[in-house]
């Protein structure tokens, strides 16, 4: 039997979530503690990872950047960021 979905307005695709919890939570073995540990790990960090791409960007140094800002993508990606992993509007 099929579920029905809601439609979408032709050419919108479905909102992605901001945040992924049963991934992340399936990637650090139902670990709260863990989870907090790594999500203060990764927020921690990231304001200096944010800073390096400003800094490449003031360098022009656009394969730095590129590395950079693939870098926080996967990191955020790795603590459950579902919108950091494929581009939205």
């Amino acid at each position: 039997m099929l579920t029905e979905r809601p439609l979408l307005p032709a050419g919108r695709k479905p909102e992605i979530p901001v945040f992924n919890k049963a991934g992340v939570m399936a990637r650090m073995m139902d670990d709260d503690e863990l989870l907090r540990n790594v999500l203060n790990c990764f927020l921690d960090d990231l304001p200096q990872q944010i800073e390096s791409v400003h800094d490449y960007l003031e360098a022009e140094n656009t394969p730095m950047v590129e590395l950079q800002a693939h870098m926080i993508k996967g990191a955020a990606a790795n603590v459950g960021g579902e919108r950091c992993q494929s581009p939205h509007e």
